[in-house]
């Protein structure tokens, strides 16, 4: 079984329209030991509806989800990233497409359909005498979630 690490993930944030052009790969990117990335949807495409002696499946339409990221505290991406939401709060809309990429050969990615996608807020402020993580929540209107197995180059 492959084990995810940094170094096999990259994490693009982009909108040209507002200058947003931030890449975050490898060890570079400060990102947390353990689960550094989530990417999950608000709700199944699908839902059971019971019936008479048979349920039925049906569609939910709800694309919409969120994507986590999490960095070590000393990574320079958190003030980036509070810079982002800084000026978001203040009106000036700071959407972007986001794009997560498994480098290492499994064909793995989350992304934003568009450049709609923003972080929740600021992240939450936790001071302690351990080294802390600091998570990062993006609200994405309509998240594509792919997996695959391990694909190799011919």
């Amino acid at each position: 079984m492959a084990l995810y690490s940094p170094e096999r993930v990259l994490v693009t944030l982009s909108n040209p329209a507002k200058g947003i052009a931030l890449s975050l790969a490898g060890t570079l990117a400060g990102f947390a030991d353990g689960s550094f990335v989530e990417a999950k949807r608000a709700e199944k495409a699908f839902k059971q509806k019971p019936g008479i002696g048979r349920a039925t499946r049906v569609k939910t339409g709800r694309y919409d989800g969120e994507i986590t990221l999490t960095l070590m505290k000393e990574s320079e991406f958190n003030g980036a990233f509070s810079s982002i939401v800084a000026l978001d709060e203040r009106g000036a809309d700071q959407v972007f497409q986001i794009k997560i990429q498994d480098l290492s050969g499994v064909q793995t990615f989350a992304m934003s359909e568009g450049i709609d996608a923003g972080f929740a807020g600021p992240a939450d402020l936790k001071s302690s005498n351990d080294a802390d993580d600091i998570a990062w929540t993006i609200l994405v209107p309509k998240l594509i979630i792919y997996q695959a197995g391990h694909v190799r180059a011919v």
